[in-house]
């Protein structure tokens, strides 16, 4: 292989991560979205299961894409423990908007502004440290949890 051709072949893989990158951030916009739009579910704890199985569905395309093998019961063991162990703001103002929801009038738009919002970003934040680990050479088998849910948190915090 000449250094020309080394080149070229280096360029091109950093066009083709630069592609997948872009596809993978597609794929979290999208899954963001409809995670929003689960956050605003009138009925509380559907809304939260809906979250949920939209971020497994997320991590599902993202594993596809970058050729990572599957497994649901993993990524909710995964989830479980990066979401379930972030700040405890985040989890009081997902409680709070999901018992907002349920009370007639500004307590019901309140909810659902504030459960959108926080879906939208917990959804957004998950996938990004996905996307990362995944570029990494990560597979579901070596996850981080820890780093990722200290990374959740602090996303969530800055958002505050």
């Amino acid at each position: 292989m000449t250094v020309d051709t080394e080149i070229a072949a280096t360029d091109a893989a950093v066009a083709n991560a630069a592609v997948l990158r872009q596809q993978a951030k597609e794929i979290v916009s999208r899954y963001a979205v409809w995670s929003s739009a689960f956050g605003v579910l009138p009925v509380p704890i559907a809304d939260v299961a809906g979250i949920t199985g939209t971020q497994i569905s997320m991590i599902a395309a993202l594993s596809k894409l970058y050729g990572v093998p599957f497994s649901k019961s993993w990524v909710r063991s995964i989830l479980g423990s990066i979401v379930g162990g972030v700040a405890p703001w985040a989890v009081t103002a997902g409680v709070v908007s999901t018992v907002f929801k349920s009370m007639p009038g500004i307590g019901l738009g309140v909810g659902f502004l504030g459960m959108a919002g926080l879906s939208n970003l917990a959804t957004r934040t998950i996938g990004n440290l996905f996307i990362d680990h995944f570029e990494a050479g990560g597979d579901l088998s070596n996850v981080d949890t820890d780093a990722m849910r200290e990374s959740l948190s602090e996303e969530m915090q800055k958002k505050k």
